[in-house]
């Protein structure tokens, strides 16, 4: 399973009207969340799932995971996927698909529900544990998901991460739905890039490319896909 193919297919299943899309909504939570990027000290980024690109990133995110802000303001496709680790990249990426296809089924809990993920990521070339929790924002005058809220920060749990962590449930009423079963999403590994080579190759090549963890700017299917990365946290007001 391709599953940057498959988000982009569930993406592809919204019919967006561009005239009934107001971005001055983006701009009045700009404010409120740049605030609560500072005080919670969490990275905040809002992704946009007409125009498939992050129109909202807290500045933070430099200071807090050494992310490459340049990088990000340049609008790089690939950037936030090459900081997550190899070995948890495909797991991340199959919970990301399941996430979305549960509010797109789901409308009556659409703007209720966050996902929330454990996984490792990359802060100066350290592995850590980082918590994402992901949820929608806004959705557009036809009902579908338009901006979409991820809040990124690190585990106070840094022990050995032995697989990627992941729960879906409704933040007012505090019931877990669990993950979805969807046979068709079966088979993927957290231990193999969606590639088929393995974490622990995908790791020696990008070391043998450049000598960092941010090293693969090409990589077929380790860095492409930044729709899935991006949406979390914070209530809706």
């Amino acid at each position: 399973m391709d599953y940057g193919e498959e988000y982009g297919r569930l993406l592809d299943s919204q019919v967006f009207c561009p005239a009934e899309l107001d971005y001055s909504v983006l701009a009045r939570h700009a404010g409120q969340l740049s605030t609560m990027a500072e005080v919670a000290n969490s990275g905040i980024s809002v992704f946009d799932m007409y125009r498939r690109n992050h129109p909202f990133v807290s500045r933070n995110f430099g200071r807090l995971f050494k992310y490459d802000l340049s990088r990000i303001d340049a609008g790089d496709a690939k950037y936030f996927n090459l900081q997550i680790h190899p070995d948890d990249f495909p797991a991340v990426m199959r919970t990301g698909v399941i996430g979305l296809r549960f509010v797109l089924e789901n409308r009556s809990v659409v703007l209720d529900t966050k996902l929330v993920c454990e996984y490792r990521i990359n802060v100066s070339g350290r592995w850590v544990r980082g918590i994402e929790q992901m949820q929608v924002l806004e959705i557009d005058p036809r009902g579908n998901i338009w901006l979409a809220l991820s809040v990124l920060d690190l585990s106070p749990n840094q022990t050995p991460l032995e697989c990627v962590e992941a729960k879906l449930y409704n933040f007012k009423t505090g019931e877990i739905f669990p993950l979805p079963d969807y046979p068709e999403y079966e088979g993927g590994s957290r231990r193999a890039d969606l590639s088929g080579e393995t974490g622990a190759e995908v790791g020696a090549r990008r070391f043998s490319e450049q000598g960092d963890f941010r090293a693969v700017e090409n990589q077929r299917s380790y860095g492409q896909y930044v729709q899935t990365v991006d949406y979390r946290k914070a209530e809706r007001q």
